[in-house]
């Protein structure tokens, strides 16, 4: 399953976080060293002292001398000194001039200082004879760094607050984005409304908020899809009982008035048959139209199947002839209640509509078999063609003239019985040469079985 979302979230956190620790470390970094550095009055200061310190030292007035550093230690409140050095190798060893050249007793004004120390620094400065030295301990007032330590806080714990804070903001955004269209559609679809889509608010993401996005969306087109054919099946329903209620109606009251009772007690159950059967297409109409059957496949002759049909058909239209193409034998893999009925409803429409005959023609193509139904009769306009399908449907027409016409469900009923056995039927017309229809031909394409009966995919 692609988690492109969890990756994305992983990537975000895991290099977040490692940039913003480098992010703070370098801060920290450049702050403490700039902020580590005595301040360019306060070394020249420093610097001051020692050249007046090495002008009293030389010129050796020692009086003045320690008047002046006793200034500088009131003044400064700090201890400072003048010292010197004297580097006297020993054992015959030698050292290099470089150190002896830069060979101090205190730190330069110019190096930094540690921040974490609690104790100032000692500075020195060299005179010019190297061995002479004054030193002074840093002043307080001096010494650099007084703001680190609430600069420390805010980069260490201020900042990544503020960055996470912002990240975490961005992060919900992103997410909260997609869960607020899915709120307001669920919203429009609790309340009526099932054009309520949340994919196409999305625009080019592609994560698992997306293809929960794709299941609510196919979700409401679903649920619509239902809703609409219940509300339409209803509506038809309730026509069609109607004029079989009105019927049975009259017939009661003509069997009350004692007119013709015993033909109209017939009458009534011709009626009632028929609102049974109504009744019964009707919910498996419905059943096939809002469920996903699960067809439980099986193997059969289907030549026997049709030949069974066909004789019911006989003998229900006696006038009518039936023409066989068919092979003598042919084993089959599915639903033979399904297949039957659907057979059956597409063979007695036929026969309805059929002026004399009926041809039925049972043939393979590559992986299919080719199931043929054509009737004699006027044929189909061909803008009602892909509506002889639709539950309830009859065809506005005054040229077609049905025997025993039905309610409209045959063709609607095999049409779905056909598809949930993974097939596939449509219709078109016969045209002759004088561009007159010849009547109408229902062809069935199903997936084809091999000889143990297993259906090749």
């Amino acid at each position: 399953m692609n988690k492109q979302f969890f990756w994305k979230l992983s990537l975000i956190i895991v290099a977040g976080s490692m940039a913003l620790y480098w992010l703070i470390d370098f801060l920290s970094n450049h702050t403490e060293l700039r902020m580590s550095h005595i301040a360019t009055e306060h070394q020249q200061q420093i610097l001051a002292y020692a050249n007046k310190t090495e002008q009293l030292y030389i010129q050796g007035d020692m009086i003045a001398l320690s008047t002046y550093m006793k200034k500088i230690q009131q003044q400064e409140d700090t201890w400072a000194s003048v010292v010197q050095s004297s580097l006297m190798p020993l054992a015959d060893t030698s050292l290099s001039k470089r150190y002896i050249d830069e060979f101090t007793l205190g730190r330069d004004v110019s190096w930094k200082i540690h921040l974490y120390f609690a104790d100032n620094p000692v500075m020195g400065v060299v005179f010019s004879d190297k061995t002479g030295h004054f030193l002074m301990q840093l002043p307080a007032r001096m010494r650099p760094g007084s703001y680190w330590g609430i600069t420390s806080l805010v980069l260490k714990i201020a900042l990544p607050l503020v960055l996470l804070s912002l990240l975490t903001a961005l992060l919900y955004r992103h997410m909260m984005q997609p869960l607020r269209q899915l709120e307001q559609a669920s919203r429009k679809l609790s309340q009526g409304d099932f054009s309520a889509r949340v994919r196409r608010h999305l625009g080019s993401r592609q994560d698992e908020f997306t293809r929960v996005a794709e299941t609510f969306d196919a979700m409401a087109q679903r649920i619509g899809k239902m809703v609409s054919s219940q509300r339409a099946f209803i509506a038809d329903f309730s026509h069609e009982l109607r004029t079989p209620i009105t019927r049975i109606e009259m017939a009661l009251a003509c069997a009350q008035s004692e007119l013709n009772s015993q033909e109209m007690l017939a009458r009534i159950a011709i009626e009632v048959k028929g609102m049974r059967k109504l009744s019964e297409d009707s919910l498996t109409l419905a059943w096939l139209d809002n469920e996903e059957p699960k067809v439980n496949d099986e193997n059969f002759d289907l030549v026997d199947l049709l030949d069974s049909i066909i004789d019911d058909g006989n003998f229900e239209f006696p006038d009518k002839v039936i023409t066989r193409e068919l092979p003598d034998s042919l084993l089959f893999c599915g639903n033979s209640r399904l297949l039957g009925q659907a057979f059956e409803n597409i063979i007695r429409n036929a026969l309805r509509y059929a002026k004399h005959e009926v041809l039925l023609a049972l043939t393979t193509h590559q992986d299919e078999l080719v199931l043929s139904i054509t009737d004699d009769g006027v044929g189909v306009e061909e803008q009602h063609l892909a509506d002889i399908f639709k539950a309830f449907y009859r065809i506005p027409t005054v040229q077609v003239q049905a025997v025993n016409p039905g309610f409209g469900l045959g063709l609607a009923l095999a049409q779905r019985q056909i598809i949930a056995c993974h097939g596939q039927v449509y219709a078109k017309n016969l045209a002759s040469t004088c561009l007159k229809r010849t009547g109408l031909k229902i062809t069935v394409l199903l997936p084809i079985t091999d000889d143990k009966g297993n259906r090749q995919m």
